[in-house]
């Protein structure tokens, strides 16, 4: 958030209160959005490397796992995740 604002060149005061809005947020309040915006339902991993070497030993953890080779996967398009 603070380097979007030195990027559009916002004035250092608004920069100033930008970062002190960021500070005054409590880890409770955190700990509340993540609760209800990072459960299970809306979670998605992604793990890069070379498959061979560890997706065996994630296939009982993640049964459901989908591989997506490196030629395929486009991080900007959303439905590039998607199930087939």
């Amino acid at each position: 958030a603070v380097r979007s604002l030195v990027v559009a060149n916002r004035p250092p005061a608004e920069l100033k209160t930008r970062i002190e809005s960021l500070e005054a947020v409590s880890s409770e309040a955190v700990q509340r959005y993540a609760a209800a915006h990072l459960g299970a339902a809306q979670r998605r991993l992604a793990v890069a490397g070379e498959a061979r070497t560890f997706a065996a030993a994630l296939r009982p953890l993640l049964p459901d796992a989908v591989t997506v080779g490196q030629d395929a996967l486009d991080l900007e398009r959303t439905d590039s995740l998607v199930r087939p």
